[in-house]
């Protein structure tokens, strides 16, 4: 349940207004700068892990593709 408030909280690292949730295998994808002043500077993909919790499976999958860039940006109709 912490994982789906944080940015929510005082403190947290990104603006709320920037979080978009996921909560799967990716909890938030977070759009660096477009609260202030809408020009995006990069994706942040964020997995919250509250206390000494790992990575499961898929989410070290993710990370390995993020890591080895094998992301693709589709446009659909």
């Amino acid at each position: 349940m912490a994982e789906q408030t944080i940015p929510a909280f005082p403190g947290s690292p990104y603006p709320q207004d920037e979080c978009r949730p996921l909560f799967n295998s990716v909890d938030y994808l977070v759009f660096l700068n477009l609260a202030r002043g809408g020009v995006v500077a990069g994706v942040q993909f964020v997995e919250a892990k509250p206390g000494d919790n790992s990575l499961k499976r898929n989410q070290k999958q993710v990370r390995l593709c993020i890591g080895d860039r094998k992301l693709q940006h589709p446009v659909l109709p």
